[in-house]
């Protein structure tokens, strides 16, 4: 599944960005490299939303959940054997 992430820019203009997530102890953390978009805008307002959907019938989604809260930026977390990319983290 893919999370679609939303921010907004240092001059406040939105942005909507989908990145793979993993669940771990209870928190969604969301894998991306250090120059992204999403991590610059979460640097500078760590407000984000966070979409999460299933496919339904005909591609349609079925069932969304719409997740508010702060973020903060960590480097080098992984759970894979992919290397260690920066993850985007929702704080309750």
């Amino acid at each position: 599944m893919v999370a679609r992430v939303a921010t907004l820019t240092p001059k406040g203009r939105p942005a909507m960005t989908p990145l793979w997530f993993l669940l771990h102890d209870g928190r969604i953390h969301l894998g991306t490299d250090r120059s992204s978009v999403v991590v610059r805008n979460v640097e500078a307002d760590p407000d984000v939303v966070v979409l999460l959907d299933l496919p339904g019938p005909r591609g349609g989604s079925s069932h969304l959940l719409r997740l508010r809260g702060h973020a903060t930026v960590r480097a080098g977390f992984t759970r894979t054997r992919r290397p260690a990319r920066e993850a985007v983290r929702p704080r309750s």
